[in-house]
């Protein structure tokens, strides 16, 4: 059995949907954002995403069962379900529900299994492990100096803690019952996307709190494609603000890509794909004035 080593966190299928097969070569490629060093290249999307064995249990990982999951039982599932929806957003200009369940759970999936959320879920128990080896330390005075408690979150962890069937059915769940829009780009305009690219925004309701998908005036963002965005939102902050239109397609102006394209590219991890390079340009501009607003503004 061939191994499979890069192993993508974003799948290939979605990706393919902001790429472009260079002339002669029929390679896929996108033009990507650095953030580490702000620079754009055009790049495979086999690079885009990806981590060397990623989801492989441990160096003696033969079967790959993981990345074969996500390979052969999930990502043509999405693939079919994001041509489906796109043409029937063309031709009706409305969400049908059996579209909005299916893409409820493949967000939900999409959130939990990447790198930035592993990230994310190894600060979180490293901030435990520091804590008990502080309580271990004070209940046992005969420890050795270089006891510490560890958090070792590789792909089993991740798994057991994030990408369980518990997490995913309850974010499936909330999202259901979030009201959902459909964003089209206007002519000449595409959507930018991230190696994060399910995206939840809104402001906690105490400082001590954090966002979460239940969370009133929460919102969720997800690139379909270049040309369509998907914006779900806290039902009940949706229709105290007296929003209209759920499960319809409506047209983004000018200023709501700018705005909706600096959100993607803030929110990005290490990586912002776009189809064309002037799209990731205006968003790094927008991204870059705000920097500078924002520390100017500073006492």
């Amino acid at each position: 059995m061939n191994r499979t080593i890069r192993q993508h966190f974003v799948p290939r299928a979605y990706l393919r949907r902001f790429s472009s097969s260079s002339s002669g070569t029929g390679i896929e490629r996108t033009h990507a954002l650095i953030k580490r060093n702000t620079k754009i290249v055009e790049i495979p999307i086999q690079n885009i995403a990806s981590r060397e064995l990623f989801y492989d249990f441990g160096p003696g990982d033969q079967e790959q069962v993981l990345e074969q999951h996500f390979s052969q039982n999930i990502e043509g599932d999405l693939a079919d379900l994001l041509r489906e929806s796109v043409d029937h957003f063309k031709a009706a200009q409305t969400l049908v529900a059996s579209h909005k369940r299916r893409l409820a759970a493949h967000l939900a999936l999409q959130y939990l299994r990447t790198h930035e959320f592993r990230r994310v879920l190894a600060e979180n128990l490293g901030g435990v492990a520091e804590m008990l080896t502080r309580q271990f330390r004070s209940l046992h005075n005969d420890l050795p100096d270089e006891f510490k408690v560890e958090a070792n979150v590789d792909a089993r962890a991740h798994l057991d803690l994030g990408m369980n069937d518990a997490n995913i059915g309850t974010i499936a769940h909330i999202l259901t019952q979030h009201a959902w829009q459909v964003v089209r780009a206007p002519a000449g305009r595409t959507f930018l996307t991230s190696d994060a690219p399910v995206m939840l925004i809104g402001e906690p309701l105490a400082p001590w709190m954090g966002v979460g998908f239940a969370t009133y005036g929460a919102r969720v963002l997800f690139p379909l494609d270049a040309e369509y965005l998907v914006v779900t939102t806290d039902i009940v902050s949706f229709r105290e603000n007296g929003h209209l239109g759920e499960n319809v397609v409506v047209e983004a102006t000018e200023g709501m890509m700018d705005q909706y394209n600096f959100i993607i590219l803030g929110m990005a991890a290490e990586q912002a794909v776009a189809r064309t390079r002037l799209e990731l340009e205006r968003a790094e501009a927008l991204l870059r004035a705000e920097a500078q607003y924002l520390g100017q503004s500073q006492p």
